[in-house]
C-alpha cells in the first residue's frame, strides 16, 4: 500500500528500472521562493528517495554560489549534506568561465565532498539566451564571453557559430584538467548538439578518466 503520492511515483520509477531519477536542488527565479509540500530543502528529498529505493540522483550545484546561499562557505555546508545524504553524482549550472569551475572544485576537495561533477555548458547563440541565463543564474558573465557576443550581436549566424565554438573551447579545456564530465545544455536543438559532439567525440577516449558526456 502507498502512503502518498510520492511513495507511488518511486515505484513506478523502479518498476521502469529507471537508472538515474532526478535532478535535485535546481533554481529559477520565477519559482515561488516559500519550501512547497514536505521537504525544505533538496538533501530532505535526497534522503526520502534513498529510503525508498536504489536510485542514482543527480543534484544541482552552483560554482558561483547558489543565489539563495548567504556565502560560499553556507552553499557548500548545504552541497555537502545533500552529498551525504546520498547524491550520486553533481551537475553545475550553466557555466561560462571554467575557472569559477576550478575554484568551486578545489573547495569542494578542501571540504571533502568526493563525487563525481558534470560541469554544464550550454552554447549560446542568441542575445536573448544571455539575458535569460545571467537572470537565471544572477551571476555575471566573463569579459571574453560578452566581448564575443557583443562583437556578432547583429549577425545571427556568427552569433551561432561563434557561441558554438565557445562551448567547445570550454570543452577542450574542462577535459584538458581532468573534469568528470560534460552536461550538455542544448535547449532541444538537436543541431547544436550534434555540431559539438562531432568536434569531441574524440576527446572523451583521449582523456585518462574516461568522463562522460550528457545531454
Amino acid at each position: 500500500m502507498y502512503h502518498s503520492a510520492k511513495e507511488k511515483a518511486l515505484s513506478c520509477f523502479k518498476e521502469a528500472i529507471h537508472p538515474t531519477l532526478v535532478e535535485v536542488g535546481v533554481f529559477s527565479p520565477i519559482m515561488d521562493k516559500k519550501p512547497v509540500g514536505d521537504f525544505k530543502r533538496a538533501s530532505e528529498l535526497v534522503k526520502f528517495i534513498k529510503e525508498h529505493g536504489k536510485f542514482n540522483i543527480a543534484g544541482a550545484c552552483y560554482p558561483q554560489k547558489h543565489p539563495e546561499s548567504i556565502n560560499f562557505v553556507d552553499d557548500i555546508l548545504h552541497l555537502k549534506e545533500k552529498v551525504n545524504q546520498g547524491v550520486s553524482y553533481l551537475i553545475t549550472q550553466t557555466l561560462f568561465d571554467n575557472q569559477a569551475f576550478y575554484d568551486f572544485r578545489e573547495r569542494l576537495q578542501f571540504s571533502q565532498v568526493d563525487v563525481p561533477i558534470e560541469v554544464g555548458i550550454m552554447p549560446c547563440t542568441n542575445l536573448n539566451q544571455i539575458k535569460k541565463i545571467t537572470e537565471l543564474s544572477g551571476n555575471p558573465m566573463p569579459k571574453k564571453f560578452v566581448d564575443i557576443m557583443d562583437h556578432f550581436r547583429n549577425n545571427q549566424e556568427a552569433m551561432r557559430d561563434a557561441g558554438i565554438n565557445y562551448a567547445i573551447e570550454q570543452i577542450v579545456d574542462l577535459l584538458s584538467n581532468n573534469s568528470d564530465g560534460i552536461h550538455l545544455y542544448t535547449m532541444n536543438n538537436a543541431e547544436n548538439d550534434q555540431q559539438i559532439r562531432d568536434t569531441t567525440h574524440t576527446l572523451f577516449a583521449e582523456t585518462s578518466n574516461h568522463p562522460t558526456e550528457r545531454v
